[in-house]
């Protein structure tokens, strides 16, 4: 596929997602690579771009993705595994990315749960409990995980970070996101076990405004300047070079060509 292909492919998803989010009074707003299109490439794709992302509030993401259900049979959503604040991709079944040998799913657009915070210290907490659960639980080679085999208390230690994480931090931070949503105030960043890149002042990503993204009408956060400026550093504006330029994936085809 090409990147005009791809590009297309991506906007028909987009189409779908935003006419489900606005028929269900989901609130959503684009994020990341899309909002750089719109103020350094004119409102179209960042030319090598090759999804888009959009974020959903942590405590809609269940309901959208119940709505999703009725998504033509060309596309098809997917959540991530995780217990708490999945993700989700909406995929375009007729296409399939390949990466370095290997078959993927297909061309996506990926909805990520977003929360507010009380401040960036509660937010930087929940950024450390999340790395202190993949140093115990997964990370083989963390001096954490070393440590806690060699004393003979590893599974207690899992046992008692997926305690806190759990049973007392990811309610407590969920009452805190929707008591803030209520009065409109705190910073915005991802949801529980979700680090972004940047924590957003409440005033930098609301009241959404509309902007146009490839002719299309989307929410985007308020002040796209500043929000770019966190997300990617104050030299937004300048093209990177092409070592520097993220990619999901190299190659993608059709699988049923339309």
């Amino acid at each position: 596929m090409s990147s005009r292909e791809i590009h297309s492919v991506l906007l028909g998803i987009l189409e779908q997602v935003v006419s489900i989010c606005q028929a269900n009074r989901i609130e959503y707003f684009l994020i990341g690579g899309g909002c750089l299109g719109i103020v350094r490439h004119e409102g179209g794709f960042v030319p090598w771009d090759d999804d888009l992302d959009l974020a959903v509030w942590a405590g809609d993401m269940p309901r959208l993705f119940d709505a999703l259900a009725e998504l033509p049979d060309r596309f098809r959503a997917q959540r991530t595994l995780e217990r708490y604040n999945p993700m989700i991709k909406v995929m375009d079944n007729r296409t399939r990315i390949i990466d370095s040998g290997a078959n993927g799913g297909g061309v996506f657009v990926e909805i990520i749960p977003a929360s507010r915070w009380r401040s960036r210290s509660w937010k930087a907490f929940d950024n450390y409990l999340g790395s202190l659960r993949v140093r115990i639980n997964k990370d083989g080679k963390s001096v954490a995980r070393r440590l806690t085999r060699m004393l003979g208390v590893h599974r207690l230690v899992q046992i008692a970070v997926t305690y806190v994480s759990e049973r007392m931090a990811f309610p407590l931070f969920a009452r805190q996101d929707a008591r803030l949503r209520r009065i409109g105030r705190g910073v915005v960043s991802g949801a529980s076990g979700r680090n972004w890149i940047g924590v957003y002042d409440h005033d930098v990503i609301y009241p959404l405004r509309s902007a146009s993204f490839c002719g299309m009408a989307v929410n985007v956060p308020c002040d796209l300047e500043r929000f770019l400026s966190v997300r990617y550093g104050p030299n937004f504006m300048e093209i990177p070079d092409k070592s520097e330029r993220w990619v999901h994936f190299h190659r993608a085809e059709w699988v049923e060509h339309p």
